[in-house]
């Protein structure tokens, strides 16, 4: 929750910034992958569901989810709802009663 809000009062601007710099190298991390993590927290920090889900299963493959099994579960942890509300939102149901509502 701290990581959120830490993110959120930084701006949209500050996270398209961040990604830049990690685009041109100028920010690097290490292991490979790591930077993973970050991406997905941000893009969920601002409601951004398709491509937090996209990172979060970049990191769980990656090098840095291998060197560090322990922020395996939490990264998890944020996907799985993510993974859960797409799914939902993308079922359509229609009530039995609809036709006859009118």
């Amino acid at each position: 929750d701290q990581a959120h809000e830490v993110i959120s009062a930084q701006g949209e601007q500050a996270m398209a910034e961040f990604h830049r710099r990690v685009a041109e190298h100028i920010t690097f991390f290490v292991p490979e992958g790591e930077e993973a993590y970050y991406f997905a927290l941000a893009y969920e920090s601002f409601g951004m569901a398709d491509s937090a889900i996209e990172y979060w299963k970049k990191f769980l493959v990656s090098k840095a989810a291998a060197v560090h099994p322990q922020f395996k579960q939490r990264a998890r942890d944020h996907l799985d709802p993510l993974l859960h509300e797409r799914t939902r939102k993308a079922i359509h149901i229609e009530t039995p009663w609809r036709d006859f509502i009118r």
